[in-house]
Parts: C-alpha cells; structure tokens; sequence
C-alpha cells in the first residue's frame, strides 16, 4: 500500500510539472524561465536611438548655413516653457537673420549738401561749427581748381591740417574757412597784391591800391590768424588759443554768426555795385562774398 501510494505522488507531482513547462516554456534567449508575476508586467518602454549631448548651458547658440550669403542664429534655450499667460514677443521668438554680404558702401555727404532740387544759396550756414567736408574732398577741389599750380610755404596736406585743426580749437568750421582762403587767393596761385610768402591767406590787412597787408612767419600762423578772425565776427566767446591775429580788436564781436552776414564786413562791398541795389539782393541771388565762399564749398562736397 505504501508503494502503491509514493507511486501516485511521484506521477501527481510530476504531471503538475510538467503542466508548468509546458504552459512557461524557456525564453530562449534569456534562457530563464518566465514566472506567472513577469507576464503581469507592463512591457518596457522600446529603447530610443542616442542623441547627442548639447553643452550644458542656460542658452547656446546653433548656427546653420541657410544659404551662401545669409547666416541664421537661432537661440536655445534649456529652459524655454511657455506658460499659458505669458505670451512671447515677436522679436523674443523669431530667429535673427545676418546677413553676410557686405551692403554697397556710398560715400557719406555732409548735411548741409543741398539737394538738387533746393536752391544753391543758403546763407543760414554759420560760421561756428564743425568741418563737415573731409581733407580729401578739399584737396581734390584745391588740386583741380588751381590745375596743380598752387605756390604754399608748406605743403597741401599740410595747410589742409592746419584748417582743421585751427578750426576745431577755437570751434569754427576749417573747412569752410579754408574755402574762404581759396576765394581770396585764387585757388592759392595768388596774383594781386598778397604774394604766397606772407602766409595770409585771407587778405588781412590787404585794402587794395597795393597794401599788401599782414605777414606771417609760419603757414600755420597765418591760417590761426584767419581762424581767429572768424571768431570775432560770429562769436563772443574767448579765444582757446593766445590771439596773434593784429586786427581781432578791431571787430565788434558776434555782430556776423552766418557765412553770408560777412558780405559788406570783411569784404567791402562784398558785391557788384553796377549789378545790385544792395547787398541783400546780392545775396538772394547767391553772389555776395559769402555766398561765393559757401559755393566753393558746396562744390567740394561733390569731390
């Protein structure tokens, strides 16, 4: 009876066995047998391809070559939510386009080039100011309205530097100045009664029937003189450097501001008699001594 019974067990036992592994049978590959617990189990999330690595920084910057010329930077950020009450600019979110052709580059004119449709007097340009030529517009004018026969103690360049830097101490427009200086020697060729080796080059002094007027030993004394005596006419405030201008105490200060105010002042007339009343006629038809003067300029601007 005994082992009638231990018989029964073992084909009991070992029936349920088998019944096991033949409802679980090996995984293959893992080569383990799967309980009833892990078939329960959610399936894993499928592996994802790696991605790179950014640099871990609050913003970084990813430029990307859209075309041959042009170039967009795009910010990224690692903390860009949006929250559902706050909604970003246009310029917060839209990427910065840079372009990397250069645009053509045009030469620069001064404000007080006049328009072609404009008249080409104006006599509201004052005296005071800062030079609004360059050096290399007033030497081109220099250099074509004299066919390069201009008689200098100095050289050009020279002489254009003293203009500017004169003007600029004592705060009166060099360029216009030195266009003065054109009018009153011809374009520095001279030939009256002022020869090239006094270095006045305004006509200091010079009151015609041959009085050849003020004499100066440097080029650069000579344009400070002038300079000084500008600032006479169309300012009241002192001088910045010490006066050797010999006729600076003969002018009312301040009485002339505008280019155009020294028609009649420093040149006398300062206009044609025969063609003009006065000189305001002379001046609304552009040629008074001051209007002279701002032409010369003007033309320059065009160098």
């Amino acid at each position: 009876m005994k082992i009638f019974l231990s018989v029964l067990l073992i084909i009991v036992v070992g029936g349920f066995t088998a019944a096991i592994i033949f409802i679980n049978p090996v995984n293959p590959e893992t080569k383990t047998a799967e309980t009833p617990a892990d078939i329960m189990k959610t399936p894993d999330t499928p592996d994802l391809p790696d991605t790179p690595d950014f640099p871990d920084k609050t913003t970084e910057s990813i430029k990307a070559q859209t075309t041959e010329q042009t170039e967009q930077t795009i910010p990224v950020t690692t903390d860009d939510a949006v929250h559902a009450d706050a909604v970003p600019s246009e310029t917060a979110r839209k990427p910065t386009v840079k372009s990397t052709v250069k645009p053509t580059e045009k030469p620069t004119m001064a404000a007080t080039k006049p328009p072609a449709t404009t008249p080409i007097v104006d006599r509201w340009v004052t005296i005071m100011g800062s030079s609004a030529a360059s050096k290399a517009q007033m030497k081109k004018q220099i250099e074509s309205g004299s066919g390069g026969n201009y008689k200098l103690t100095c050289t050009l360049d020279q002489l254009i530097d003293y203009f500017y830097e004169e003007g600029a101490a004592e705060g009166v427009r060099g360029d216009i100045a030195l266009c003065q200086a054109i009018k009153e020697t011809g374009y520095f060729r001279y030939g009256n009664d002022v020869s090239f080796d006094q270095n006045n080059f305004c006509g200091l002094g010079a009151t015609g029937n041959g009085v050849k007027g003020e004499s100066f030993n440097t080029a650069r004394d000579g344009v400070r003189a002038q300079i000084q005596h500008l600032k006479a006419y169309a300012s009241t405030a002192p001088l910045y450097n010490p006066c050797i201008d010999p006729r600076f105490h003969y002018v009312i200060r301040g009485c002339a501001p505008y280019w155009t105010d020294l028609s009649g002042r420093w040149a006398v007339p300062g206009y044609d008699t025969k063609k003009f009343a006065n000189v305001n006629e002379a001046i609304a038809a552009g040629e008074d001594y001051g209007s002279q003067v701002l032409n010369v300029f003007r033309q320059a601007l065009l160098r």
